[in-house]
């Protein structure tokens, strides 16, 4: 392998390339599927050697840099056949196998984080978790929020939506046809 400087491209120990790397129209990979350009669909895939979008990453993805003002371009080109949002895909896996979701997997969470002067602190999520083995047939999942009480660390359910539309919140109160809370008390019936 070659050594890695400022404006020097090594090849497996040849002669030094001092510029830029262009490909061209061909595809680029870096170890396999790291980095995969598919130049044809101008693709780029992350842990993926057959992107399906204009960037597709396997595996965690942390960024930053998101602002209020990049969101609100973002807003300004949604309607109502082209929505904005956020698009999670989850599947159970050991390497690259594909696996159903099954009951209690977590498909998604929306966090929210603020520094405390020290570090960074989670103040609420939302997440999402299957209710049941995932099928063709059988997409069963609950909706959860947290919060963190005033005076706290700690984050504690506060609601929750049941796949059956019930809704339980944490205070033992809840909204549909359950008899008992989780907690013993009795539903509000509405």
């Amino acid at each position: 392998m070659g050594r890695s400087r400022r404006g020097l491209l090594t090849a497996h120990g040849r002669n030094p390339v001092w510029g830029s790397l262009s490909v061209g129209a061909y595809d680029f990979s870096v170890d396999t599927n790291v980095l995969y350009v598919d130049a044809a669909n101008n693709r780029v895939g992350i842990n993926k050697s057959n992107p399906s979008q204009a960037l597709e990453v396997y595996g965690n993805v942390k960024c930053g840099g998101i602002s209020s003002s990049t969101i609100q371009q973002y807003y300004q080109y949604a309607n109502e056949s082209a929505p904005i949002g956020v698009w999670c895909y989850k599947r159970e896996a050991t390497g690259y196998e594909h696996a159903a979701v099954v009951t209690g997997c977590q498909l998604g969470i929306n966090m929210w984080n603020a520094w405390d002067g020290s570090t960074y602190g989670r103040g609420a999520y939302c997440i999402v978790r299957a209710t049941e083995d995932w099928d063709d047939s059988s997409y069963g999942t609950k909706y959860e929020i947290w919060t963190t009480p005033n005076g706290s660390t700690t984050n504690s359910l506060a609601l929750t939506v049941e796949a059956d539309g019930d809704v339980t919140f944490a205070k033992g109160l809840g909204i549909g046809s359950m008899a008992e809370s989780a907690a013993g008390n009795s539903t509000l019936f509405v």
